[in-house]
């Protein structure tokens, strides 16, 4: 028992650490949602030596070209509240609430088939690695709902 909790830890602080990196992009576009963002974005490219032509850079100046002050707003607002819902669940796991294992087992499956389709289109060690930590915790909260639904017997 004590294992199957050090485990749900690890599953909090996993998801506590997603819902403090959407609560931090989430007040940093409400920071700079008076700001021209296209020129932050290019003082920012320029102070890291970024390639301006590079993958990242273009997705993100593609993205800040065509987001509308509206589009921004309801962009922040999902990223408050899927913050939310991280934190909810990081708080229900490392008190080990059984509600919290479902909605934890949801959460993280419903992103497989996501990340099996980016494997095949795109195949590198990150979507690998997320695939992989994504699977051994959806594994291990099956497990854990599993054993909690089959009492054990005393030894």
């Amino acid at each position: 028992m004590i294992q199957q909790q050090k485990g749900l830890y690890l599953i909090a602080i996993i998801e506590a650490f997603k819902g403090g990196l959407a609560l931090i992009t989430g007040l940093s576009l409400h920071v700079l949602m008076n700001e021209n963002i296209a020129l932050w974005l290019k003082r920012l490219t320029h102070h890291y030596h970024l390639d301006p032509a590079g993958t990242l850079v273009s997705h993100l100046n593609t993205l800040v070209r065509d987001m509308s002050h509206w589009n921004q707003t309801w962009l922040i607002i999902a990223l408050f509240i899927y913050a939310t819902l991280r934190f909810v669940e990081a708080y229900g796991l490392w008190f080990a609430y059984r509600w919290t294992e479902w909605m934890a087992l949801f959460s993280a499956a419903i992103y497989l088939p996501f990340e099996i389709y980016e494997l095949t289109i795109n195949v590198n060690l990150l979507s690998f690695t997320l695939l992989s930590i994504n699977g051994v915790i959806v594994w291990y909260l099956i497990r854990i709902i599993y054993r909690k639904k089959i009492p054990m017997p005393n030894r």
